[in-house]
């Protein structure tokens, strides 16, 4: 290649040296730019996924939020719930309370007595503690008492020996409630 060079006159040899320098010269400028592009667009990469993170944490947050906020929401609903319940027995709870001991009052034998009168308003029950001198005495009552109209279910839910002389057995008993 060389003698093909010498072989040329001087001013082409000049004319193919500049030529060869401006294409170089092009080339290298061709490729900085291509390299400023390439940097340029990886930044610009770079910015947008730090951006993408920023936005997924953000909605990560959300979502937790969110959740939070449907929780508390079902937990507003049911503390409402609550309230109106509460706020029917205090407005009723009392007649029911009364309409009950009434009733009971009405069937209740002589030699049978009640020692203890809870009432559940969570499981709607009601639990009757007493003292008797008689077993069929205390099944006449248990019968009586499954007649009302606001009982669901009743049942004997302990019979035991009594440490009283004149009342011989403790019972409990058990009175499922309906809704009211």
């Amino acid at each position: 290649m060389k003698q093909l060079l010498e072989s040329l006159p001087i001013k082409k040899r000049k004319e193919l040296k500049s030529w060869a320098l401006v294409t170089v010269l092009l080339f290298s400028v061709a490729a900085l730019f291509a390299v400023v592009v390439l940097s340029s667009k990886m930044m610009h990469l770079i910015k947008v996924k730090k951006e993408f993170n920023i936005l997924n944490n953000s909605l990560g947050d959300f979502e937790v939020r969110l959740k939070e906020k449907n929780k508390l929401e079902k937990d507003s609903k049911d503390l409402e719930d609550k309230l109106k319940r509460l706020q029917h027995y205090s407005a009723n709870g009392a007649k029911v309370a009364a309409a009950l001991l009434k009733s009971i009052c009405k069937v209740i034998p002589e030699q049978l007595f009640l020692d203890q009168f809870d009432f559940d308003y969570k499981k709607q029950a009601l639990r009757l503690t007493g003292y008797c001198q008689d077993v069929f005495l205390l099944t006449s009552f248990v019968d009586q008492i499954s007649e009302f109209d606001f009982c669901r279910n009743v049942r004997l839910e302990k019979l035991s020996r009594s440490t009283l002389e004149d009342y011989v057995l403790q019972f409990v008993i058990l009175l499922q409630l309906k809704e009211f």
